[in-house]
């Protein structure tokens, strides 16, 4: 149904897109369902572990034979993950309820392949696309003759003929693209969010219905989407550390500690760039996070050049955000118990399994992290959620699932938040309300509308 991408679009264009109130949702063990690795009794234990730290009823487990490494193949996925599972939670379709994915379930969806039935498309595609490319490569010559000829009424016609021929190459990319199920991998847990949604299209991402500025109207008009998180890490034991964390953390009134943002001192031109995906657009936003700790009674420091904090120099580390370090980790934060921390950059979640890895999310995890986000493949900067809303509905006493929902963008794409899901590091102690929470960078707009 791929009218359903275009629907989202009309909705979205249609309604107005104030930042909304979201008070925090009193979500509890009994909202949470439990995904494990049948073939993997780490995954097993724990699921059983977590029943018992949180309370969730134990017949919330959902056992399935799924592959035992962390990526899997589309159908593998439909079949062995996505059937049973909606099949055993289809009381929950209407509902609001909370997916918890485990050590032992694999990270990563493989790219579809083209539909047999779409093979003829593909080739008429292609063929037109050459005939395309051909156009363009002999009208281009012919404007430079014509430019060189000082003829500037045919160099005008040839300029719009290339015009047009561009915006037909774009289109039919586009098409191709789609019909080809290119950038159709994404991650588990970010796939699963769309269980209820019939046969949208895999290539890219889809719009985050639960976003936060996205009207409650549109939400109604659509299936909705699953809360989803993961209790991961590169051992069974970092995995179940998360949990311990996230209970002394909040035993104890949230994690103690410094707040450190590390931004590159890159200027923001929000002109053509409502959506803040450029660098300037990012980097302005984590100087905003870096404003909002100091708002609290958090110390932070901001790092605000192209160096990156070095080795050591966040002692006593809280709360964490920055970039651009890619693939490449640093161990610059002593990781304080319950601490929140991710690094902006590709492909630091491929693996969190691979020994000797130098990518940041397991890493984190290593050194102490209780919360980290981070994409399984190259998500595009635009897909990170922006720090000061994930950090902003925290502060504001939301569960660490429920602040990642509202903060991130897209669906069926390559993010992915690996924590306890009911951690609410705040809870007892909000730094600041939830109708404070804004877009970032301020005047960004999400989804970016039309002027």
């Amino acid at each position: 149904m791929r009218a359903c991408f275009s629907l989202l679009f009309i909705l979205f264009m249609a309604d107005p897109l104030p930042a909304q109130v979201t008070a925090p949702t009193p979500y509890g063990p009994g909202d949470v369902w439990i995904v494990i690795n049948k073939n993997m009794p780490a995954s097993l234990a724990l699921g059983e572990f977590y029943c018992q730290q949180r309370k969730v009823p134990t017949d919330h487990l959902i056992k399935l034979d799924l592959p035992v490494g962390e990526e899997m193949t589309r159908p593998d996925y439909e079949t062995k993950l996505l059937t049973p599972l909606k099949e055993k939670l289809k009381q929950l379709e209407q509902k609001d309820f909370i997916l918890l994915t485990t050590y032992g379930v694999p990270i990563r969806v493989a790219g579809a392949s083209p539909k047999i039935e779409d093979a003829g498309k593909l080739l008429i595609l292609k063929k037109d696309l050459r005939k395309i490319h051909d156009d363009l490569i002999e009208t281009t010559e012919a404007l430079k003759k014509y430019e060189q000829a000082g003829d500037t009424a045919k160099a005008k016609l040839s300029q719009t003929s290339i015009d047009s021929l561009n915006q037909s190459k774009a289109r039919l990319e586009q098409q191709e693209k789609i019909l080809g199920q290119q950038e159709s991998y994404a991650a588990v847990d970010s796939e699963l969010a769309m269980m209820w949604v019939p046969n949208y299209p895999l290539t890219r991402w889809q719009l985050n219905l639960r976003f936060f500025t996205i009207t409650e109207a549109s939400r109604q008009r659509l299936p909705k989407i699953v809360m989803t998180c993961r209790i991961d890490g590169p051992t069974p034991q970092i995995a179940k550390r998360l949990v311990e964390d996230a209970l002394k953390a909040e035993a104890a009134g949230g994690p103690k500690g410094f707040a450190y943002v590390d931004a590159r001192g890159m200027a923001w031109n929000k002109v053509g760039d409502l959506s803040a995906g450029s660098y300037g657009g990012f980097d302005e936003a984590l100087r905003e996070l870096a404003a909002l700790f100091n708002k609290t009674d958090f110390l932070t420091q901001l790092e605000n050049t192209d160096a990156l904090f070095p080795p050591g120099a966040c002692p006593r580390t809280a709360l964490y955000c920055g970039w651009y370090s890619l693939q490449n980790y640093i161990p610059s934060c002593e990781l304080m118990t319950g601490s929140i921390a991710y690094h902006v950059a590709s492909m630091e979640a491929v693996s969190l399994r691979e020994p000797n890895s130098k990518r940041w999310v397991p890493n984190l995890l290593r050194d102490g992290a209780c919360v980290t986000i981070g994409p399984v493949a190259e998500p595009y900067l635009i897909a990170f959620p922006k720090p000061a809303i994930f950090f902003g509905f925290l502060l504001s006493g939301h569960t660490v699932v429920e602040s990642y929902w509202l903060s991130t963008p897209f669906t069926s794409w390559q993010m992915m938040v690996i924590g306890d899901p009911l951690y609410r590091p705040f809870g007892s102690k909000p730094r600041m309300e939830s109708k404070d929470v804004k877009l970032s960078p301020v005047g960004s707009e999400f989804p970016p509308r039309s002027r």
